[in-house]
């Protein structure tokens, strides 16, 4: 089972002056979540919403973990939600100590970041699509804040749709190439070394 995103849509890239507009997640037992800001009082109650829903996503894989599948999550989706949940102290308003807060957000399911697979050089989403699967989107993530900013909330929840479902094609093209296979090997001998290495220490005592 595969878990794309969490993945946040925004007025900008500060997340100290710039507001979330979406936060979305899809899951192949569940389908498709979003986070909407218009169908929310506040920015607060939005992460709020989302968090109190993503902490019950197993985070191991003894407890049904599935594979969370993100693009640049590390570099941007992450930190800004941090900076809000600062700024809103969602720690208070959940009932949470910090520390869970922090670990909602930073320490989800075993992922790839496909931003860091593919290079980590900042080249953008639409580029990698046109590249793997051959077409663009309808429209740049940089209109976001146009449509926000208009109501036009219906081209937002296309976008969003249309991204998601991107991301799992481009994850499905990757497992293609060659060099994943390799990576995948790789890491398989990585584990079994690990786990021959934990039994040999334990034969030791």
């Amino acid at each position: 089972m595969t878990l794309y995103g969490y993945d946040i849509e925004t007025t900008g890239v500060r997340p100290y002056s710039s507001e979330i507009v979406t936060i979305q997640y899809k899951r192949d037992s569940t389908g498709l979540s979003i986070y909407k800001r218009w169908e929310y009082e506040s920015e607060r109650e939005l992460l709020l919403a989302f968090l109190n829903d993503w902490k019950d996503i197993p985070r191991a894989r003894s407890r049904g973990a599935e594979e969370f599948i993100a693009f640049n999550v590390l570099k941007f989706d992450a930190p800004f939600l941090l900076v809000k949940a600062q700024q809103h102290d969602i720690a208070s308003a959940s009932g949470w100590e910090d520390k869970y807060v922090w670990e909602n957000i930073s320490h989800g399911p075993p992922f790839v970041d496909l931003a860091q697979l593919l290079g980590d050089d900042m080249k953008k989403f639409a580029e990698w699509r046109n590249c793997l699967i051959g077409s663009y989107g309808d429209y740049e993530s940089k209109r976001i804040p146009e449509f926000y900013q208009r109501d036009d909330y219906e081209k937002i929840e296309e976008y969003v749709e249309d991204e998601m479902d991107t991301l799992e094609q481009i994850y499905q093209e990757i497992q293609n190439e060659p060099f994943y296979k390799e990576l995948q090997d790789l890491r398989e001998t990585a584990e079994l070394d690990w786990k021959n290495r934990d039994n040999s220490t334990l034969s030791d005592f």
